[in-house]
């Protein structure tokens, strides 16, 4: 788990530099299984969320996360314990961004 937190990249943490990172689908889809599964471990169900919160907050990443998270949902090739971690972390995170405080500013 601190490998997975010590390699996240630094632009991922922080609203304004993720309005700097360009996704493309796949690259998002391979995230959100990382995140939903390492979320899905005791040392992970507070930190991962806490981590992924500004991708999840930033309008420009919002919509694509959630998307990758809904298709590992309903791909029948993704596997009951990953669609499974994929819907409990989607659900997380809508937790977190609807009712958690913006850790900086107005949203972005």
């Amino acid at each position: 788990m601190a490998e997975f937190e010590s390699s996240y990249p630094k632009q991922y943490r922080h609203g304004g530099s993720l309005k700097k990172v360009m996704f493309s689908r796949d690259e998002m889809r391979r995230l959100m299984i990382d995140l939903s599964c390492f979320a899905s471990w005791p040392l992970g169900e507070q930190a991962i969320p806490k981590l992924a919160t500004p991708l999840f907050r930033s309008k420009q990443h919002r919509g694509p996360a959630f998307a990758a998270l809904e298709s590992i949902e309903h791909d029948p090739r993704s596997g009951a314990h990953l669609q499974a971690v994929a819907r409990n972390f989607a659900a997380e995170m809508r937790y977190r961004i609807e009712l958690e405080p913006p850790l900086w500013g107005p949203a972005d």
